[in-house]
């Protein structure tokens, strides 16, 4: 396969995790932003869709993370000179996909905290799920952008 057919075959599994991620924040958008009234009345299918939310945003940022910026930069014929992820990040702000670093370092330090329920901490619990909430609409926000880039070099 050629660089830019690995790129679309990876961008084609991320289109899963958009749609789905997409498809959680409809189901979720009369319960978000979350507070302690709207959390003491979820119900079964909210708790579901919140996970949903959550594992396709990790899933959507990881892909992004892991393969689809260091495919995006082989199909482009753009060298980096390391193969470490940080650098991979300032070529990308370089060339104007990333706006800054710090962006794309925030949505990923998301994902870690979504890893973690805190039952016992209800406060804590709706900030985080507020934060995953934002942050899920900035990330799809970027995959959109992202998308178009992609779809510049079809016409290459």
């Amino acid at each position: 396969m050629t660089p830019y057919q690995l790129l679309v075959s990876t961008v084609d599994v991320a289109k899963i995790h958009e749609e789905r991620l997409r498809n959680a924040l409809t189901r979720l958008q009369n319960i978000l932003p979350l507070n302690e009234e709207k959390l003491s009345k979820l119900n079964h299918d909210d708790y579901a869709y919140l996970d949903v939310m959550s594992v396709r945003y990790a899933k959507l940022q990881d892909i992004i993370g892991a393969k689809i910026f260091y495919r995006l930069l082989d199909a482009m014929a753009e060298p980096i000179e390391s193969n470490r992820f940080l650098d991979m990040l300032a070529h990308l702000e370089k060339i104007g996909i990333l706006d800054s670093m710090d962006f794309w370092i925030d949505l990923r330090n998301v994902r870690n905290f979504i890893a973690h329920e805190y039952p016992e901490e209800p406060l804590l619990l709706i900030q985080n799920i507020n934060n995953l909430h934002v942050c899920s609409v900035k990330l799809l926000n970027f995959w959109e952008k992202l998308l178009q880039e992609t779809q510049k070099l079809s016409k290459n």
